[in-house]
């Protein structure tokens, strides 16, 4: 239901996503949109300090395809806040070439007066990524390049739906596909289902 909402909303408009911003604005029960960005924390040694509590990120439980490096928030993360949640996305500054498409994504939640991180997926990631279902499951993309059989160059992209329930991540089952619209530009897509 929630991909076919999406691709409504995308393609009766006959829009086209002119950035993954446009894609995650687009999904329903958004966490973290644009305006929910606030003043970071104090920020030192992959430390925050966040309600009154120093958050280490090196404890965090990274998706699989995830590390967790010492800097790898850069030196000027965005940070957001909605009510129990909170997410910091940035990139090393040293970043260049393919790896501006990489960003590191924390994911911090208080359910019971503990905090518990998780370090998303990076490829295009974005705390803007962050929804959650109806009955409150958070929910994330893992987004993925496609490849044509014997090629190198990606014309497309998928986005898995992941959710987190019971500190663990696992695959909703849902994927949507999308097809870049300019050869060389990784940045603007149509989705296709």
């Amino acid at each position: 239901m929630t991909s076919l909402i999406l691709t409504l909303s995308l393609a009766i408009s006959n829009e086209l996503a002119q950035s993954y911003q446009d894609y995650f604005s687009a999904l329903p029960r958004q966490v973290f949109p644009p305006e929910a960005i606030k003043p970071a924390p104090n920020f030192a040694d992959d430390h925050l300090f966040w309600k009154g509590s120093r958050v280490s990120l090196a404890g965090a439980r990274a998706f699989p395809t995830e590390k967790i490096s010492p800097g790898d928030l850069g030196s000027h993360p965005t940070f957001y806040q909605s009510r129990k949640l909170a997410c910091i996305e940035g990139q090393p500054s040293a970043s260049s070439g393919t790896a501006v498409r990489h960003f590191s994504v924390y994911l911090i939640d208080r359910p019971h007066r503990k905090t518990v991180i998780y370090k998303l997926p990076g490829m295009f990631g974005s705390c803007q990524n962050v929804r959650k279902a109806q009955n409150g499951v958070i929910l994330f993309d893992d987004i993925n390049y496609r490849y044509k059989p014997g090629t190198d160059i990606p014309y497309g992209i998928n986005f898995t739906e992941y959710r987190i329930e019971h500190g663990r991540f696992s695959a909703t089952g849902k994927i949507r596909y999308a097809r870049f619209i300019e050869q060389d530009n990784v940045w603007k897509f149509r989705i296709e289902n």
